[in-house]
Parts: C-alpha cells; structure tokens; sequence
C-alpha cells in the first residue's frame, strides 16, 4: 500500500513477535519470512527508520531482527 502513496520515507514499528516460535503468535512468521518483509520494505526505495518494539522469546529475537534488515539491505 505505501508503494502506491509514494512515501518520502518509512517509519517501521518492527514486531517480530509474529514469530513462529512466539507462544502467543497466530501467524507463524519464520526467519526466512521476516526477511521477505524486510526486502519488501526495502523495496520501497526510501529512507527507513527502524524502531523495534516487539518479541517475546528472546532467544530467538534477535535473529529475526537481522533477518528483517537483511532483507531491507538486500535491495
């Protein structure tokens, strides 16, 4: 959607506690899927700032925040 609106830049409230491994997450999201976000994100071609505010296994939290970005630097 902000594709079509032409975005001078992006700020991303970035959850990663859609996880698959999140006990309370419905949705699933893996690694590999936190890094399509990421590169779809990327894909936007503007200034991005990332404020990370969500995940709860914190094992695991960490990994799907650099899969996000290596998604966005990625394009």
């Amino acid at each position: 959607l902000a594709a079509h609106g032409h975005p001078d830049a992006a700020v991303v409230s970035l959850g990663v506690d859609a996880a698959a491994e999140d006990p309370n997450s419905q949705l699933l999201v893996t690694e590999a899927g936190f890094r399509v976000a990421g590169a779809a994100i990327g894909g936007l071609g503007v200034p991005t700032v990332f404020v990370q505010e969500g995940g709860y296994v914190t094992e695991r939290l960490g990994g799907h925040v650099v899969a996000v970005i290596e998604g966005f630097a990625a394009q």
